[in-house]
């Protein structure tokens, strides 16, 4: 009797049938744990969001411009320079700049050229500057580059140059750029960056 019972026990044991941890266990969900994959989809989709934070701050930021200056005599106090350039903006922000640190008079040319030529020597010479100070816009707008110079009026001979050059290729550029590189630009023949910070 004993041995019958043990075995209809067993009988119905076999027939029961054993959850496995692949099956169902409410409303038709797994019980398996979460996949590695899905821990990876997650990070990646992490990752993408810093990615994107970090470009949206940069793209509010101005990156500090390449620059370089160098010169052989620089202007002296209230001396006075004629200001010439192929761009309105960068132009205007030289004498703004000139004068406001070195307090030097400026005359500025009527029209606007692209090159310094013997008619902005002669201009130069008739409103008796000493010297004159070309300002050039240069390379992709998207990425531009602002090139200075001092040269002597008399002679033409290349009296000091400098040069600011974004460090960003922005396909938006703010409309003040020309002016921020002239900025730089200047700072670095007069070696003031830290006297008269530019943005």
């Amino acid at each position: 009797m004993c041995c019958l019972a043990e075995r209809d026990r067993a009988m119905r044991d076999a027939m029961v049938p054993r959850r496995t941890k692949t099956e169902p266990t409410r409303r038709g969900r797994p019980a398996t744990a979460r996949q590695p994959g899905h821990w990876r989809l997650v990070s990646l989709v992490c990752i993408a969001s810093a990615i994107i934070g970090l470009a949206t701050f940069a793209g509010g930021c101005h990156a500090t411009p390449v620059t370089a200056g160098a010169s052989i005599e620089l202007p002296q106090p209230s001396e006075r320079v004629l200001v010439g350039g192929n761009h309105p903006g960068a132009v205007s922000t030289g004498i703004t700049w000139l004068e406001g640190r070195h307090g030097l008079v400026v005359a500025a040319p009527g029209v606007v050229l692209f090159m310094p030529d013997q008619t902005l020597f002669d201009e130069a010479k008739s409103v008796k500057a000493r010297s004159l100070v070309w300002v050039q816009l240069t390379g992709d707008i998207r990425a531009p580059m602002v090139a200075v110079q001092g040269f002597d009026s008399e002679t033409a001979a290349v009296l000091w140059t400098g040069h600011a050059r974004s460090t960003a290729f922005d396909s938006r550029p703010a409309q003040h750029e020309a002016a921020r590189l002239t900025c730089h630009a200047f700072a670095a023949v007069w070696k003031s960056e830290e006297d008269s910070p530019c943005p």
